[in-house]
């Protein structure tokens, strides 16, 4: 039910369920609560450390309030009585019961975790110790990081004095240096090249609720001129005419057909798809 049409018999019950929820901002906090009150993010550093580790707080001025996280209630460092003391490896972090993983969802983050560190830790020793260039110098480069992975050379090795610790981690890890093929490419290796499924992801990821329908072009910026100076648009009209056979800018913007300017298209969806995650870790997660 909407708060507005909630029956009678269930008011009583849903405000006691909506005061568990809020909180009242005292006490610690434990895995089994249900517990959503906030806090200002006064946890970055860790000053009992060092004072070169100490970080400012973010969130709680007036100028600032924001960004809040989920209030934990840890006690404060021995330094620093305004910041609270921080939760190191293994010990988990509280996150509220209902939005924990279950175990399935949470084994896959750590053996995603430990193949993130594999490669790059091994890839980073075998680039460090040999002449070769290990740049992609064409598709098929990336293509190969899923069929064929990341064998280390035994000449590289040989070169280590630490012969037996890195030979150690090669064995242990050699099935973690294959990388899993993506499900968009495992039947056709181009798809991600395509617009429709360039649409397709954009709907159906982390952040559709921020796409918007082009009302006004050229684009005028909604910031303030004063902080980020002017609000027109780089993007013209004249930039795009030559590719609308005929149409106009307020029907259809289409890619360009040429080969050269279709890798600038691609180029812009890459532009696109770095905008939508750098929305989505630094605004929508704060």
């Amino acid at each position: 039910y909407l708060l507005g049409d909630t029956p009678a018999g269930l008011r009583v019950l849903r405000e006691k369920e909506l005061i568990n929820l809020r909180g009242d901002g005292k006490g610690v906090r434990t895995l089994s609560d249900r517990t959503y009150d906030f806090d200002t993010y006064n946890d970055l550093g860790n000053p009992d450390e060092g004072v070169e580790l100490t970080r400012p707080t973010l969130g709680g001025s007036q100028n600032h309030p924001y960004p809040r996280r989920c209030r934990t209630g840890r006690a404060p460092t021995d330094i620093n009585m305004h910041a609270e003391s921080r939760v190191e490896m293994p010990l988990p972090m509280y996150v509220p019961r209902d939005e924990q993983f279950n175990e399935s969802k949470l084994n896959t983050f750590v053996i995603k975790r430990l193949k993130a560190v594999v490669h790059n830790l091994i890839p980073g020793l075998k680039a460090s110790l040999s002449a070769n260039n290990h740049d992609f110098n064409r598709f098929s480069d990336i293509d190969d990081l899923y069929s064929d992975g990341l064998p280390l050379q035994d000449e590289i090795l040989k070169k280590i004095p630490l012969l037996q610790v890195l030979t150690k981690i090669q064995e242990c890890s050699q099935g973690l240096l294959k990388y899993d093929t993506p499900k968009i490419i495992s039947k056709d290796k181009f798809s991600w090249l395509r617009d429709d499924e360039f649409s397709r992801q954009a709907i159906a990821e982390v952040n559709p609720v921020n796409i918007e329908g082009l009302k006004v072009f050229p684009l005028v910026s909604k910031l303030d001129p004063e902080t980020y100076d002017h609000q027109d648009s780089a993007l013209k009209k004249e930039h795009i005419l030559g590719q609308l056979n005929g149409m106009t800018v307020q029907q259809v913007l289409i890619p360009p057909v040429d080969a050269t300017t279709n890798w600038k298209w691609q180029l812009a969806k890459a532009h696109v798809c770095a905008n939508d995650a750098g929305v989505h870790q630094l605004v929508n997660h704060w």
